[in-house]
């Protein structure tokens, strides 16, 4: 930090590829089939950083970029929480209203009552079993 302003940041990408994962991910050859080995895979990783780095640098520059995109994805998704040892609570259940650019998800739980949280502590209800 540099006064209040960040200077560096450390961004760490960590990738499920060939091994087991936890209920709900998924391992990147299930998506991606046609990489044969880590070069390979090495490669499809930064040019996907690659790819959103230029995203952002487009929304910084008045464009269309990552938040957008993430108002794509989620905006309208049935959610609930996902606590410390990646338990789904069925309890707290809502829809994603809006997504800040920030990043943060704006939920509106069932109920009523709104509260912000990031995307990554919310799982969407479609892929959770018996819903």
């Amino acid at each position: 930090m540099l006064g209040d302003r960040l200077v560096y940041a450390v961004v760490g990408v960590g990738i499920n590829w060939r091994n087991p994962v936890p209920v709900g991910a998924i391992a990147l050859t299930e998506v991606i089939t046609n990489v044969l080995g880590l070069h390979e895979l090495r490669a499809v990783v930064l040019e996907g950083l690659d790819q959103g780095y230029g995203r952002f640098l487009g929304e910084l520059n008045g464009g269309t970029g990552l938040v957008s995109d993430y108002q794509s994805l989620l905006v309208s998704r049935r959610v609930a929480v996902i606590h410390g040892a990646g338990s789904v609570n069925h309890e707290d259940q809502g829809v994603i209203e809006t997504i800040l650019p920030t990043g943060m998800a704006i939920v509106r739980w069932d109920g009523g009552r709104v509260s912000p949280h990031l995307p990554s502590s919310l799982r969407s209800l479609h892929d959770c079993p018996g819903n």
